[in-house]
């Protein structure tokens, strides 16, 4: 969670120059319950073949969530979660649509 909210605050100040700053992008915090509640969903999904493609078995009718999926094909000895947000965090380096308000 530190890596991620890390990478999300440098986006947020718009340290990756070509997005906006936030206004107020929150802290994201672990929770036990929600994260028993995601692996009960991952378990039943099948995963899309294409990131942004709609996962029904995902959403929820209480809240919005997210996701940020990565995947390894093989084995990756020495792989940490943390190269893997980073892997995340530049792809908004390339990133080129446009971004004017988002409210939730």
């Amino acid at each position: 969670m530190t890596r991620l909210n890390r990478r999300r605050n440098d986006a947020a100040l718009g340290l990756l120059g070509n997005l906006p700053t936030a206004g107020d992008m929150l802290t994201l915090r672990w929770v036990e319950e929600l994260a028993r509640e995601a692996q009960m969903f991952a378990n039943q999904c099948s995963p899309p073949y294409f990131p942004e493609e709609k996962d029904l078995c995902r959403d929820l009718y209480s809240t919005t969530v997210g996701q940020n999926v990565a995947s390894v094909v093989g084995e990756a000895p020495g792989l940490r979660v943390e190269s893997m947000v980073d892997l995340w965090y530049m792809q908004g380096k390339h990133y080129r649509g446009n971004v004017t308000a988002f409210v939730s």
